[in-house]
Parts: structure tokens; sequence; C-alpha cells
């Protein structure tokens, strides 16, 4: 037997995000209860991992995070509107975060986010930025009137160094970018 949904029950909701009780079927056969969050609009996000074209630095994000009660440091992210595509997205999210243009390389299929929590998924962007371009020679960024964002440029092989740093001074690091730091170290060491 195969698990199975039968039911939801909302249990609860604000502005942007709703906690449900989900009721399924386990392979078993037992009928068991689950509790979850999600987003009122959308349920997938844009992880954005774009590098200088020449300087290779990668550009990431500090921002408050009300959740955490401390500043995160991580990759410059955001909703994906209904009807728009990962790639528009992250052209948006990088505009309006970062201040730079940027151009799509590449993007992953939707992953989990947080799948013992939430049903949210996510879309890895790659993408590239023209330093030189006259449109990132002065960039101007364009937060929501709740964002608190500074960006930063970080050589790839000082990435650990960087966020370690981070996690001292009292950040915290999104596990995305921790686990893609992780990643670059375990590749340098083959």
């Amino acid at each position: 037997m195969t698990h199975e949904i039968v039911g939801r029950e909302r249990l609860g909701e604000g502005k942007w995000i709703y906690i449900e009780k989900l009721r399924y079927i386990d392979r078993a056969g037992v009928a068991r209860d689950w509790e979850s969050a999600g987003r009122i609009s959308g349920q997938s996000a844009v992880i954005i991992a774009a590098v200088m074209k020449n300087s290779r630095e990668l550009l990431l994000v500090r921002q408050f995070r009300p959740p955490l009660g401390r500043y995160v440091v991580e990759f410059p992210a955001g909703l994906i509107d209904d009807g728009e595509s990962p790639e528009t997205t992250a052209v948006r999210e990088l505009r309006e975060e970062t201040g730079y243009l940027g151009e799509v390389l590449e993007c992953t299929p939707r992953s989990a986010s947080s799948p013992g929590m939430s049903g949210e998924t996510l879309v890895f962007v790659r993408m590239t930025v023209d330093e030189n371009a006259s449109s990132n020679l002065r960039p101007e960024t364009d937060f929501d009137e709740s964002e608190d964002i500074e960006t930063f440029k970080v050589p790839l092989e000082d990435l650990s160094v960087f966020l370690a740093g981070g996690s001292e001074a009292g950040d915290s690091i999104d596990a995305k970018l921790a686990a893609f730091a992780l990643g670059l170290s375990l590749s340098s060491k083959r």
C-alpha cells in the first residue's frame, strides 16, 4: 500500500501563511495526522546563485528574518508569482535585492524546501552577471517596504571563511547556502 493524503483541516492562517492538519494513510494502512505550513499565495520560490562574470564573485544577501530574530546570510531569493516562470522571477528578484541585472544559465527541477514542515518547493537558478555592463555599473535595489537587505560579493574560494565569519559575528547562515559551500569545499578536495 502507498501513502495517501485523505484529509486536510485548516487550523489557522495569517496574511502570508496557514497551518493545516493533514490526515494520511501510511504504508501499513494506519491513519495518521501531520501538521504542515503553507503559503497563502503560491508554494514555490527561486534561490539564485549569481556569479559575477569577470571577478568570479558570488552575490549574497544579508537580511533580518523575524522568525529567527536575527540577520541571515543567504542567496538572493523570492517567491514565484502566479503565471511567472522561475527564470523571470530570478531576473526580477536579483535586480530587486541586489540591484544587478543577470542572465539565467540554468534552472534545477523543483525541490522540497523543508518537507517535514511545508509543501513549499524551490527552483535553484544559476545566473551570471556582467559587472562591466552599463546596467550593472551603478546597481540600484528596489526592496519591498519590509525588506532590510545588504548585498555582498564574495570570491567563491573564500565562501567558507566568509560564512564562518558571519556566524561568529552572530548571523545565521541559510541552510541552502551552507550546503552549497560544503559542496564547493568537497569538490575542491577531490
